[in-house]
């Protein structure tokens, strides 16, 4: 998998050279694996991976905290334009958020309603409990130094519920 890969430091974070160089909107609609975005949401960041065929690779971790946030804060408006900013620039066809349990769930339904709203595509809900933990033993099987272990790991774990998704659709 890429993202372990890059973990290990045998291929660098440089992501033009990780696929084709993109020349006009045309050649991204023209890519044999239409990509999707895995999103893992949080209320205080929000990870985010983009699907390389049948590969997920983790992209960025955006801020989602605000300094005026209610009880019901979802999300702030600037990540919702940096995603769907994203989504263009990657050409994703399709976007997969994952969904916790209990009172995070509530959350995470209504943002992906949301971002569904924002960026006009279809937004899958998956299962994504306990994928920070699962991200975070990856990193330490991986040996990756500690601070990277204890930073903000979102999109690592945005990449696994995008890697669990894609291989269900596979199945």
């Amino acid at each position: 998998m890429v993202w372990q890969l890059l973990l290990q430091g045998v291929l660098h974070q440089k992501r033009l050279d990780l696929r084709p160089t993109m020349k006009s909107d045309t050649h991204m609609q023209n890519d044999i694996y239409p990509k999707v975005l895995g999103i893992d949401y949080g209320t205080k960041r929000i990870g985010v991976a983009v699907s390389y065929g049948s590969l997920a690779e983790p992209l960025m971790v955006i801020n989602n905290a605000d300094s005026e946030k209610t009880d019901n804060h979802v999300v702030i408006e600037s990540a919702l334009h940096q995603i769907a900013g994203i989504c263009q620039v990657e050409g994703a066809i399709e976007i997969v958020v994952g969904v916790s349990e209990q009172a995070m769930a509530d959350k995470t339904t209504h943002f992906a309603k949301m971002l569904h709203d924002f960026t006009h595509l279809p937004v899958c809900l998956t299962d994504e409990t306990l994928s920070s933990q699962r991200a975070e033993q990856k990193l330490r099987e991986a040996r990756a130094p500690r601070r990277k272990r204890s930073g903000k790991i979102d999109h690592f774990s945005a990449a696994l519920i995008l890697e669990e998704w894609l291989e269900t659709k596979q199945a």
